[in-house]
């Protein structure tokens, strides 16, 4: 092994779930504890995520329903 560890990832679906949950319009995926946002899953609202990488899918999702992929 090389000891590259993979990102901890999460799916915007989950991300945009939870924004929905506890009404919540910006949603910081690491201080959830996840450094990549991948693309799986649907974006209901227009959501602020920040993260510190995106698949080209989730950030194409989180601009179409309005919101903004933002890297920290």
């Amino acid at each position: 092994m090389n000891g590259k560890q993979k990102p901890k990832t999460i799916n915007i679906g989950y991300l945009n779930e939870w924004a929905v949950t506890n009404g919540k319009d910006e949603v910081n995926a690491v201080s959830l504890g996840f450094e990549k946002v991948l693309g799986r899953g649907d974006v209901t609202k227009a959501i602020t995520v920040k993260a510190k990488a995106f698949t080209a899918s989730a950030k194409e999702k989180i601009e179409g329903a309005g919101g903004k992929a933002l890297m920290v």
